[in-house]
């Protein structure tokens, strides 16, 4: 069978060639079934259960389309389809080296780890290098280096791809990129919520302009649309409160799991770390270890919904380099055991579409940016919101946190 039709909530039908289909068919890549797209936000939202796996299947089919566009769009680019493929494959592999619970995996336990290994990005290059050679698949070596490259940009220009390839996948130049596109469709429809944004006119409308992607300065509200939707999604649903609660949670089980089953370790051996995946709760749960205690009551606390006490949060005018060192809290009876400050982040330090080039449809030659006099004055003029969150580990010391907060209201 050269091709095969899957059918998707999101997308519809769609096809995925054999070298595809090859890659999705190992335990490497079918490890992604076990990986939650959205990490822990489905113990606040119970829908949130989609995964890794149907998103990467997702940006693929994403990928391909984008692709195709553009080769309508431009024939004179003379875009081949091996070109189309490699797109396609970064697509579909581009989040292969994430661990358990997504982004928390990285964010909790890596921090600060000395390993080219801590992104998952290069993990994700990794671990396809290591899927490709362990179950034979036909990929020349010169494709790998091409496909890795897409996936996790570090020899621009040595490989001799064009500029605009870099801003299908993963798109370092403006974000608008084909993993968003997907990521943004799938939550909100899985979240059962009722705001999104249409990527269809934005794909069909793409095209190439001195090496550049651009869009018709027509859609900009739809560009503007991308970037809302994700801003939504961070406040309302990513970054809950209690979402954040529950992830610092499970972020202590697994640095005291981390001692005996060596999750960071993993990283470098890419045969141990594409077996670990978000059922290693189940395991800490599983393995009759003392040192393990600590972890199995913390999982029975999220259970019982016993949860670290959310104090409060206060909005920030820019993000601070906090900690209980730089506080002045000698008189007062706290450690970093007892209280957690979470610097929560959520947007872009400027305007996310400053970088976005666009064209006149009646002069599709000329790329420019927005400027003053094109710019909606409803855009706003900051794009980050900075929020402190303060939560209570130690429940005796609640009275002592929530006496902190309210001074750090006061005073920041």
């Amino acid at each position: 069978m050269s091709s095969k039709l899957l059918y998707d909530t999101i997308h519809g039908y769609i096809e995925l060639d054999k070298l595809c289909l090859q890659i999705i068919d190992t335990p490497e890549f079918q490890r992604l079934r076990y990986i939650r797209q959205l990490g822990a936000c489905h113990f606040v939202f119970p829908t949130a259960t989609h995964t890794r796996f149907e998103h990467s299947i997702g940006v693929a089919n994403l990928s391909k389309e984008m692709m195709e566009s553009i080769r309508h769009n431009n024939p004179e680019l003379n875009i081949s389809d091996e070109t189309i493929e490699n797109v396609q494959i970064a697509g579909l592999c581009h989040d292969l080296g994430h661990g358990p619970f997504s982004h928390l995996f990285d964010n909790s336990l890596l921090i600060g780890v000395k390993s080219p290994n801590a992104e998952h990005e290069e993990r994700s290059c990794q671990l396809l290098e290591y899927l490709i050679e362990k179950n034979q698949i036909a990929l020349s070596k010169e494709r790998l280096e091409i496909i890795q490259e897409l996936i996790h940009p570090k020899n621009r220009h040595q490989l001799n791809i064009p500029d605009y390839i870099y801003q299908i996948v993963c798109n370092l130049f403006n974000s608008i990129d084909v993993d968003k596109f997907d990521y943004l469709k799938r939550d909100a429809y899985m979240l059962g919520l009722s705001y999104s944004f249409d990527y269809t006119r934005i794909i069909k409308q793409a095209r190439v302009i001195s090496n550049q992607i651009c869009f018709p300065e027509k859609i900009a509200p739809s560009i503007y649309q991308i970037f809302i939707t994700r801003w939504r999604l961070h406040t309302e649903i990513y970054t809950h409160p209690i979402v954040r609660a529950i992830e610092w949670m499970i972020t202590d089980c697994l640095k005291i799991a981390n001692q005996t089953l060596g999750l960071v370790d993993s990283i470098d051996d890419m045969s141990q770390f594409y077996q670990i995946n978000d059922n290693i709760l189940d395991i800490i749960e599983f393995i009759d270890k003392p040192e393990l205690m600590e972890a199995k009551i913390l999982l029975n606390r999220i259970k019982k919904r016993d949860l670290y006490d959310y104090i409060g949060e206060i909005k920030l005018k820019k993000p601070l380099e906090i900690g209980l060192d730089k506080l002045n809290i000698s008189n007062l009876d706290l450690d970093n055991k007892d209280i957690i400050l979470d610097m929560v982040k959520i947007g872009y330090q400027s305007d996310p579409v400053a970088n976005v080039k666009f064209y006149d449809l009646k002069d599709s030659k000329k790329s420019f940016v927005l400027d003053g006099n094109t710019k909606s004055n409803l855009i706003p003029q900051d794009f980050q919101d900075n929020i402190l969150r303060i939560y209570c580990r130690n429940r005796s010391k609640i009275e002592i946190v929530k006496k902190l907060y309210s001074n750090l209201k006061s005073h920041i």
